[in-house]
Formats: C-alpha cells, sequence, structure tokens
C-alpha cells in the first residue's frame, strides 16, 4: 500500500512544502511591493484559499471525465504558473494574481479520490491519514524553513526578485 501512495503523498506534500514556506513571510514581502496596503495583502493571502475553494468540485467533476492522473498534471502546471507569477511579482497585483492561479490548481480532493481509487477499501483509511500527515509534516517543515531562510538570509530569498531591503 506505501507503495502505491507513496508517490502521490510525495508530489501533493512538495506543492505544500512550496506553497508554505513563504506563508510565514508573505505578509511581510507583500507590504514592500508597489502599490501595496494591508488590504490588498489580506486579499492576496486569502486569494489563494478562496480560488481553491471555489474550484475543488469543478476539478473533482473533471478528474471523473478526463482521469486523475491528467487532472492532478493541469492543477500542479496552474499552481506552478502561480508560484512563477508570485515570485517574479514587482507589484501586489501581480503577486495577488499568482496567489489566486496557485489556488486555481486545487487538486487536493482529486488527489485524495485518486487515492481511493488505488487502494482496497480495508486500508483507505491507513492510506488517507499517510497523506494528511504528509501534508501536516509539509506545513510544520515549511513554516520552520521560512522562517529561518527569512531571518537568516532574508525575506527576499524565498522569491525570485532581489529586494533587499527586506532583510533583516
Amino acid at each position: 500500500m506505501l507503495k502505491t501512495v507513496f508517490p502521490l503523498t510525495l508530489i501533493i506534500s512538495l506543492r505544500f512544502l512550496g506553497l508554505f514556506i513563504v506563508l510565514p513571510v508573505l505578509s511581510v514581502y507583500a507590504l514592500h511591493l508597489e502599490g501595496s496596503n494591508e488590504f490588498l495583502v489580506g486579499i492576496t493571502i486569502g486569494g489563494y484559499a478562496m480560488t481553491q475553494m471555489f474550484l475543488q468540485i469543478p476539478f473533482g467533476i473533471l478528474s471523473d471525465k478526463i482521469g486523475r492522473k491528467i487532472t492532478i498534471f493541469i492543477g500542479l502546471v496552474i499552481f506552478m504558473a502561480g508560484s512563477i507569477i508570485c515570485g517574479l511579482s514587482e507589484s501586489i497585483y501581480g503577486l495577488m494574481v499568482g496567489r489566486f492561479l496557485q489556488g486555481a490548481g486545487a487538486i487536493g480532493a482529486v488527489g485524495t479520490a485518486m487515492i481511493s481509487d488505488m487502494v482496497k477499501e480495508e486500508v483507505r483509511a491507513k492510506a488517507m491519514a499517510i497523506m494528511g500527515g504528509s501534508i501536516a509534516a509539509s506545513f510544520a517543515i515549511s513554516m520552520m524553513l521560512g522562517s529561518l531562510i527569512g531571518g537568516y538570509y532574508g525575506v527576499d530569498k524565498l522569491f525570485f526578485s532581489d529586494r533587499s531591503f527586506l532583510s533583516f
């Protein structure tokens, strides 16, 4: 069962690691972007969850029609595009678009459905627990790594831009 679930769990966990590693410092970074204010930073941070919430069901329906693997691939490509836009953004609006795109790659439910399809019913709860535990571990590790990298090397090191004024 672990051999079956491990590749998908690794993909989902790395996606969350990439998403959450900037979370401890995102508001500090976003406040220094062109056109930024506290309201827009809040929209930017919450925009990921909002687009993900609206697109989980459509992605689930799409995965039923075209298959789980291709839907996960599409979601990862959308997430990657959003991450690149976030990393390159010079303004709060670019960061906002990137975060919305990251959320648009809503593959959480598709990953869960794929695990349900891949394992026998007797071990399904264990497989889901493995996936949930790996997501929790990604969250914990990324919160520590993001804070450490931002604190020791500068917040700008978590992005593609060179904003040396954000170094602590």
